[in-house]
C-alpha cells in the first residue's frame, strides 16, 4: 500500500489512510488533506506503522480530478436510460461497480444519488482507490489511460444536491406538510418576526432529517417574501444554529403526543430544547441528577421574550405547576413538556455507557505522537509548577516548534507538524505576541503561526466556540493556561472537572493544562485530583533565576505517562538554561538537573520524621502518620529506607513497633533552636544510646519541606 500511495503522490494526488479491509477514513480528522497533501515521510511513516491499511485519494481541487461512481448493473442502467455515456478514461474496478477519474471541474458537486446507483465524489470527498481490498475484494485498474477531460458534462451530473433537493421540497404537496409552514413559506414574516419564523421552518425542515444546504435552498424563497427580505448571512446564520441541535424522538403523555424538541447537550452540565412549534426555548444549566430529582437552575423563553428563571427540580410535579402558573396561561401541556424534558435529561446524564465487545471493536487511530511525551490523539496532559518557573514560556515554544517543525527547545522534537492553538486566562495577547517574537528571534526563524485566544469566561461555557476555532483553524494541538482561570471558582470540585475532561473530549484534539501548586505541596497539581489523575501525562518544572539574572534554569520532571511513549529518553528528565538576549530568547540544554521530585519528596518525608524522632522519646508509625497527616503504608515506606539510623521496640500488648533514632559517633545535630516542648506535647526529650538528647526537633517543618533543606547528621 506505501508503494501506491507514493505512485499516487508522484501523480499530484492528495492520499488518505482508510482503514484495513474497509472504506472508512484511518484518521479522525482529514480536512488539512483537501488542502495540501502529505509527502514522502508522511506516507512512509505511516504505512510503516499501518501497512495493511487501504490507500484513498482526495478528490476535488486538491488533487484535481472528480470521480464518478457507478453503483453495479444498476448504475450503468440509468446512465444508459439517461442517455449519458462516459467518455473513456482511466478506470477501476471497485467490489461493486467502477470509478471513472475526470480532470477536476468546479461544476462538478459532490452528490449521491444524483441517478439511480451513481454518485460524485468531488470537492470535500475522496474514493478507495487500488490495490485496497474491502471485503475480500481487490480494487484494481482496468483501463490504464490518461485522465480525461469531460468537456460537455450533462446537465443531470452538475445540477448540486441542494439543486435537487430544492425541487423535491417544491413538489411536495401542502397537504403533507402543518399549515404553518405551508403559511411561511408562501408568505415569509414582517420584521420582528423574520428571525422566529426562519428558526421555527428551520427546525421543522431538520427533524426532517434534511442537512444545511438543502435547508437553506428550501429557505431562500421565505427569505426572499419576508418584509423587508431577510438577509442570506442571517439565514445561514439561523440554520446553523439550529442544524447544531440532534432531534430526539417523540414522545407521547397521556395519549397526546409532546412535540419533538430539537435538543443540544453542553460540557458544562448544560442542556438547551428548542420547541418550534411552540416558539419555546428552555436551557437547563448546572444539572445534577440525584435520586429521584434532577435538579437545575430553567430559563424559559417564550415568543422570543424575556427569560423566566427558576430553580427547578424536573420531576417534581408541585415545582411543574408553579412553573405553568408563572408563565401564565398558555395552551401546552407544561407537565407533558417537562416530563419529557426529564426524561430526555435522565437518559443523557445517567445511560451514556455503551456495551462493546473488545474483541471486534476497532479502535479509531489516534495518528500517534505529535511530540513524544507532550501531545498525542485526543489526549489531554498536565504541567505543573508554581508561578514564573517557566510552564508558559516552555509550551508556547513547544507549539512555535509544532507550528514550523523546529526543534527549538533542546531534546524535544516535534514527530508532525500542524496549526496550534493557545487559549490564555492569564497574560495578554500583547504579552504572547511579544514572547512569541522573541522565541522565533531566538530560534532564528520566521515568527510562526499561533492562534491565540484571550479568555476571561469559564472553560465549559466556552466548549463550542473552541470547537468552532479547531475545526476552522484544523488545530492539532492545544494549551490552557490555566486550569485555575479556566475552571472559574471550581478548581477542587469533583463535578466541573469531570466536565472539564467531558468538553476535552469533544474537542478531540491533544491538549496541555497548565496547573500551578501550592507551598504546602508542591509535586501535586493545585485542584481536584482528578486533573491528575485523568491526565495521559504530567509534567512537573521547577526554576531558578541564573547568577546573572538575565534568565531562568528550568529543569522538568515526568511524574506520570499512562501506556508509555515512543522513545525512554522522552520522559527525561530535562533541564535548560533559558537566556534573554538582544531580544531573542534561547534555549541551551543544561547538564545541571537535581534529584526528581520523587526522591525529593522521600528525602523531605524522613526530614520531618527525623524531626518529630528527634525528640528523644520513642514513637509509633500510627503516631507519626497523624503527626505529619501522611499515610501509614508511606511511613512504612521512608522507615524502611532508613533502618539503619534507627532503634525500635514493640509497643506492650501490640505487634506494633515505636521508633526512636540512633546518633552515630556521639555527633549531635548541628542545629539548636527553641528547645522549649510544644503545649501538650507529652514526649519530652530522653537520653538516646550514645549521645546527649537533642535539643529539640526542628519546629519549621513546612519551610523545611517546601524548601528541601535540612541539616545532616
Amino acid at each position: 500500500m506505501r508503494d501506491a500511495a507514493r505512485d499516487y503522490m508522484n501523480r499530484g494526488w492528495s492520499v488518505l489512510p482508510v482503514r484495513a479491509g474497509d472504506k472508512r477514513p484511518a484518521l479522525t480528522e482529514w480536512k488539512s488533506l483537501q488542502r495540501k497533501a502529505w509527502g514522502a515521510q508522511q506516507i512512509n511513516q505511516w504505512w510503516g506503522e499501518n501497512p495493511s491499511d487501504n490507500v484513498g485519494i482526495i478528490t476535488g481541487k486538491v488533487s484535481g480530478i472528480w470521480v464518478l461512481d457507478i453503483d453495479g448493473e444498476e448504475g450503468i442502467t440509468a446512465l444508459k436510460q439517461a442517455g449519458i455515456e462516459p467518455p473513456p478514461t482511466y478506470t477501476v474496478r471497485t467490489p461493486h461497480g467502477l470509478h471513472y477519474y475526470y480532470t477536476f471541474d468546479p461544476e462538478v458537486k459532490q452528490g449521491a444519488g444524483l441517478l439511480d446507483h451513481v454518485d460524485i465524489r468531488s470537492e470535500g470527498g475522496y474514493v478507495v482507490a487500488p490495490p485496497s481490498i474491502v471485503d475480500g475484494i481487490l480494487y484494481e485498474v482496468v483501463r490504464d489511460i490518461e485522465i480525461a477531460t469531460w468537456t460537455q458534462i450533462p446537465e443531470k451530473l452538475i445540477r448540486s444536491t441542494v439543486e435537487r433537493a430544492s425541487e423535491r421540497m417544491a413538489q411536495r404537496e401542502p397537504g403533507q406538510r402543518p399549515q404553518w409552514v405551508t403559511t411561511l413559506l408562501m408568505n415569509g414574516a414582517a420584521q420582528g418576526m423574520r428571525n422566529d419564523s426562519a428558526t421555527k421552518l428551520a427546525g421543522y425542515l431538520h427533524r426532517q432529517g434534511l442537512p444545511a444546504d438543502v435547508i437553506e435552498a428550501a429557505l431562500t424563497k421565505f427569505a426572499e417574501l419576508c418584509d423587508p427580505p431577510f438577509p442570506s448571512d442571517e439565514l445561514r446564520d439561523v440554520i446553523r444554529s439550529v442544524t447544531s441541535y440532534r432531534v430526539d424522538d417523540p414522545f407521547l403523555w397521556q395519549g397526546e403526543i409532546i412535540p419533538q424538541p430539537l435538543v443540544d447537550s453542553y460540557a458544562n452540565r448544560s442542556m438547551r430544547f428548542r420547541f418550534e412549534a411552540y416558539s419555546l426555548e428552555i436551557l437547563l444549566e448546572k444539572i445534577e441528577t440525584r435520586g429521584y430529582s434532577i435538579k437545575c437552575l430553567a430559563t424559559v423563553t417564550v415568543n422570543g421574550g424575556q427569560g423566566y428563571v427558576a430553580t427547578l427540580d424536573l420531576l417534581s410535579f408541585s415545582q411543574q405547576g408553579r412553573l405553568k402558573k408563572e408563565l401564565g396561561n398558555n395552551p401546552w401541556d407544561w407537565h407533558g413538556i417537562l416530563s419529557y424534558i426529564a426524561q430526555i435529561v435522565r437518559r443523557e446524564t445517567e445511560s451514556s455507557a455503551s456495551v462493546i465487545n473488545l474483541a471486534k471493536h476497532e479502535p479509531e487511530p489516534d495518528g500517534g505522537w505529535i511530540v513524544d511525551g507532550f501531545f498525542r490523539g485526543n489526549a489531554p496532559f498536565v504541567m505543573f509548577g508554581d508561578g514564573g518557573e517557566g510552564k508558559s514560556t516552555l509550551l508556547m515554544a513547544l507549539l512555535a516548534s509544532i507550528s514550523t517543525g523546529t526543534e527549538i527547545i533542546p531534546g524535544i522534537k516535534p514527530i508532525k507538524t500542524g496549526n496550534v492553538l493557545y487559549c490564555d486566562w492569564e497574560q495578554s495577547e500583547d504579552d504572547a505576541a511579544n514572547l512569541v517574537l522573541e522565541i522565533a528571534k531566538g530560534a532564528g526563524i520566521d515568527k510562526p503561526d499561533i492562534v491565540y485566544v484571550r479568555m476571561s469566561s469559564p472553560f465549559v461555557d466556552n466548549v463550542e466556540f473552541i470547537k468552532g476555532v479547531v475545526k476552522e483553524h484544523d488545530i492539532a494541538a492545544t494549551v490552557y493556561d490555566s486550569v485555575v482561570g479556566a475552571s472559574g471558582d471550581d478548581v477542587k470540585d469533583d463535578i466541573s472537572a469531570q466536565a472539564f475532561f467531558q468538553g476535552l473530549r469533544e474537542i478531540g484534539v491533544p491538549s496541555m493544562l497548565v496547573m500551578h501548586v501550592t507551598k504546602e505541596n508542591t509535586n501535586k497539581p493545585y485542584g481536584n485530583s482528578y486533573y491528575y489523575n485523568f491526565a495521559r501525562g504530567c509534567w512537573k518544572v521547577e526554576g531558578s533565576r541564573l547568577d546573572n539574572g538575565n534568565g531562568i534554569h528550568v529543569e522538568m520532571f515526568n511524574t506520570k505517562m499512562s501506556r508509555g511513549v515512543a522513545s525512554p529518553s522522552a520522559l527525561g528528565p530535562f533541564a535548560w538554561d533559558l537566556a534573554w538576549e538582544d531580544g531573542g530568547l534561547t534555549f541551551k540544554k543544561s547538564d545541571n538537573v537535581s534529584e526528581t521530585p520523587v526522591a525529593k519528596k522521600a528525602e523531605n518525608l524522613w526530614n520531618r520524621i527525623k524531626g518529630l524522632l528527634a525528640r528523644g522519646d520513642y514513637i509509633t508509625v500510627k503516631e507519626i502518620g497523624e503527626e505529619l497527616e501522611r499515610p501509614v503504608n508511606r511511613i512504612h515506606q521512608v522507615l524502611k529506607a532508613h533502618m539503619g539510623d534507627l532503634r525500635c521496640e514493640p509497643v506492650p500488648g501490640s505487634k506494633a513497633l515505636k521508633y526512636a533514632l540512633i546518633y552515630k559517633d556521639n555527633i549531635t545535630p548541628d542545629f539548636s533552636p527553641d528547645i522549649t516542648p510544644r503545649e501538650g506535647d507529652r514526649r519530652y526529650p530522653l537520653s538516646p544510646i550514645g549521645g546527649p538528647a537533642p535539643d529539640i526537633a526542628n519546629e519549621n517543618e513546612e519551610e523545611n519541606e517546601e524548601n528541601g533543606a535540612s541539616k545532616e547528621w
